[in-house]
């Protein structure tokens, strides 16, 4: 994949290896520090804030018909005005 070539040549350093790419998302599978955190956002084992993009109701509103309609599914959008628990990690 272009990904490994990157890698290889060096020519993109901030490319993780597909481990460190994956290491965040096995954590949050087998930790009991997390089990019960749910509609978080984590990068490096952490939960963060979105971007102020992907907080933006009306995109994600359009972002989830579109794809519903791409897929040929007729699934409601979750309560999309609530937000995300508080983390409760720790």
């Amino acid at each position: 994949p272009l990904s490994r070539l990157a890698q290889s040549l060096d020519v993109l350093p901030f490319v993780p290896s597909p481990a460190d790419g994956a290491a965040t998302l096995v954590y949050l599978a087998v930790a009991d520090r997390v089990a019960d955190t749910t509609g978080r956002y984590f990068t490096d084992f952490a939960p963060e804030t979105p971007t102020e993009a992907a907080r933006d109701r009306d995109a994600q509103r359009r972002l989830w018909t579109e794809s519903a309609t791409l897929l040929g599914i007729d699934e409601p959008l979750a309560d999309a005005t609530a937000e995300p628990d508080p983390p409760q990690v720790g």
